[in-house]
């Protein structure tokens, strides 16, 4: 895998890139900031599993107290509709 520095380095300048210095102009605007929310991500069609570790990076990025559940490795085959 990616080395800790070149990974954190890796999420602050994709983050950079899609929010800039402000983020998300319409977020901040419509969203409050004591927001929280609850998602699962299923698929459409069948996968095969990559780069779970990685999104939990990104959302750990954007909110060190987010609570990541895993339901599948990377590299699990999941069936359309799986979570």
């Amino acid at each position: 895998g990616m080395e800790p520095a070149s990974l954190a380095q890796f999420i602050s300048m994709t983050l950079a890139e899609d929010l800039g210095e402000d983020g998300d102009v319409t977020s901040n605007i419509t969203v409050p900031q004591q927001a929280r929310l609850r998602a699962e991500i299923a698929t459409r069609q069948e996968i095969v599993v990559a780069g779970v570790e990685l999104a939990e990076h990104f959302f750990r990025a954007t909110d060190p107290a987010v609570r990541v559940e895993r339901l599948a490795a990377d590299g699990d085959v999941l069936e359309a509709g799986s979570p």
